[in-house]
């Protein structure tokens, strides 16, 4: 069994014990990937479980969907992440929060950890932050400060970012290689009619190289071949 103080668990069954027991914990994890590849569902899926599993509160910062459109769309998939709200469990920080004042990102970001002390975080999606904000050193300094917040607070966090299918490139934007830890890319094949994961990076881990077959089910996302519980599991679609 992974140690839960060096370890934080994926929240995604059968990825843990291909990288030791999870992500290293208080590191930034980038998920990226190309539009529909289940980046969202990754960070949400990754926030909910920890709270739900192991007690861990968190904060989600979404620039993609509002705060209501989310919460639909992720009882689809067996999330309540409003009734986790309205525990206290979880903050979400979405568009109508954040775009009057985005310039202080940070701040706002920091504000919520007062509340909660969270031990996860979810910041989706760096694109988002790029069109509010603007390229350059900007929103170079704005990320840079938020991580420095995170990271001394021991802030596990996913950073979901885009990545044109079909390009080596790990993301759109190319900022966040300074604060990053750990990369996972999703991606489409759709010939194949599959989805796949790739642990492309995670520092001081032993971690798998081969491509990951994953399937959205009625419980989230789950590995395919993986050791997570599959009874009464269903694919869906979303």
């Amino acid at each position: 069994m992974a140690d839960l103080n060096d370890r934080c668990p994926s929240g995604i069954n059968g990825l843990d014990e291909l990288m030791e027991g999870g992500f290293p914990r208080g590191r930034t994890i980038l998920v990226s990937g190309s539009c529909g590849t289940g980046k969202s569902t990754f960070g949400i899926q990754f926030l909910y479980n920890g709270i739900v599993m192991h007690n861990e509160p968190g904060i989600l910062v979404t620039m993609e969907q509002t705060a209501e459109d989310l919460k639909k769309d992720m009882l689809k998939l067996g999330f309540d992440i409003e009734g986790e709200e309205k525990s206290g469990n979880l903050i979400i920080l979405d568009r109508k929060r954040v775009i009057p004042e985005v310039d202080g990102l940070s701040d706002i970001v920091t504000d919520s950890m007062a509340k909660i002390k969270p031990k996860r975080m979810v910041i989706d999606s760096l694109g988002a932050i790029n069109f509010l904000m603007g390229e350059g050193e900007k929103i170079r300094s704005e990320l840079l400060t938020l991580s420095e917040r995170i990271k001394n607070a021991g802030i596990t966090t996913v950073l979901v970012s885009e990545r044109q299918e079909g390009e080596e490139a790990i993301s759109a934007h190319g900022i966040e290689s300074y604060i990053l830890d750990g990369v996972v890319i999703l991606t489409i094949h759709p010939a194949l009619d599959t989805r796949k994961m790739e642990i492309r990076k995670m520092r001081g881990t032993k971690h798998t190289l081969r491509m990951l077959d994953f399937d959205f089910t009625e419980n989230g996302i789950e590995i395919v071949g993986g050791s997570g519980p599959k009874e009464g599991h269903k694919k869906v679609i979303i």
